[in-house]
């Protein structure tokens, strides 16, 4: 490691039109502008949970309960059907398959991938969020379909990652052991998949950032995420919140020794800002600019507060997007009450742009 100290560096503004860049909510100033006169607009994103069941256990899955309360769901092989035709109808630009559970224990899923991107036109782009165990070889012809790859680590020893996950330290062998067929595979077939490993910061692996970081670049993959947890308990989230300075001089540090044109490190503060400092907004109305499908049929709100509507085995898309029960789920959403909001930034863009004209648009 670098002695480089406190290294001042601002991670958004070096390099600031990247994949978390939140301004480009702006490019659906339509969609936004239906939501603002209390229509419904069709989403953006897609996120499609395929399974409620999960090879790991990781201890702080913010999607337990969800695993719970939903346990050993999974999307039928006509449920994907449906959601390849209704996708491309609406013009999704975006279906995430992620959870959750693990998507990749969905036995449809893989195989929806092939039939849509090689039956269908103008599909949707395709991403994947999967903790990698499940990405056999038998699986890797997916990255000639998929755009977007992230694959959950989460740690950068076999211990840590044994303890977060109550699995075997094996596991983490055979994890790295993947990624690295991932990132073969798709080199020797020229793939254009942009292939990311996520990093949950916790109590117990926040020391690791770096050694993460390392691991990652000589994995040759194209980004790492690296993004704090959310602790249900408040004692917990103060820790974490506490050791915030030590953690972003870990990812400097990093980012300063690792990063280059070809290996970007994420560590996009505003996600902190969101998890731990007050709202500067009246109201959520982000929430129709993406969908979220439950593995169970039904569709929820936004991907942390499950307020469900709909049964999409027995309605069209539309007709649950559009319905009453949705707008009345929208309006049962209590900022106060909501767990965390990745989603503050477009909030204060739709609230200070397009409500009160804080920017004065006109002076361009």
């Amino acid at each position: 490691m670098k002695k480089c100290g406190r290294i001042q560096l601002n991670l958004l503004k070096d390099d600031i039109f990247n994949r978390f860049f939140p301004y480009k909510i702006l490019v659906y100033a339509d969609k936004i502008r239906e939501i603002l006169n209390e229509n419904m607009p069709c989403p953006v994103v897609w996120h499609v949970y395929p399974s409620n069941i999960c090879n790991l256990d990781c201890n702080f899955c913010i999607m337990r309960k969800e695993k719970n309360d939903n346990p050993k769901h999974i999307l039928d092989k006509n449920i994907f059907d449906k959601i390849g035709n209704d996708s491309i109808l609406n013009d999704i630009k975006l279906i995430h398959f992620s959870g959750g559970g693990e998507p990749l224990t969905n036995p449809y899923l893989v195989d929806f991938i092939y039939r849509l991107k090689t039956t269908k036109k103008k599909t949707p782009n395709l991403a994947l969020s999967t903790n990698g165990l499940l990405f056999t070889y038998e699986k890797l012809g997916i990255l000639n379909y998929l755009d977007h790859l992230r694959i959950s680590v989460n740690a950068a020893t076999q211990k840590t990652y044994s303890l977060l996950t109550n699995r075997p330290e094996k596991n983490f062998i055979k994890l790295v052991k993947n990624i690295e067929d991932i990132v073969s595979y798709a080199k020797k077939n020229k793939c254009t998949c942009n292939i990311g490993l996520a990093y949950i910061v916790t109590l117990s692996n926040w020391k690791e950032i770096y050694d993460f970081v390392k691991l990652a670049s000589s994995l040759k993959i194209d980004f790492v995420h690296i993004r704090p947890v959310f602790y249900e308990k408040d004692y917990e989230n103060n820790k974490l919140k506490n050791l915030l300075p030590q953690i972003m001089e870990l990812c400097q540090m990093a980012q300063y020794d690792f990063q280059n044109k070809h290996f970007k490190v994420y560590t996009i503060t505003y996600k902190f800002e969101g998890y731990w400092t007050n709202r500067n907004f009246t109201k959520c109305r982000s929430t129709p600019l993406q969908a979220v499908l439950c593995a169970d049929n039904s569709f929820i709100v936004c991907q942390d507060v499950f307020h469900r509507f709909g049964d999409y085995y027995s309605n069209s898309f539309l007709e649950i997007w559009k319905s009453d029960e949705h707008k009345k789920a929208i309006e049962k959403i209590d900022l106060n009450k909501c767990p965390r909001c990745v989603e503050t930034l477009h909030n204060q863009i739709i609230e200070e742009i397009f409500i009160k004209n804080t920017v004065k648009i006109e002076l361009i």
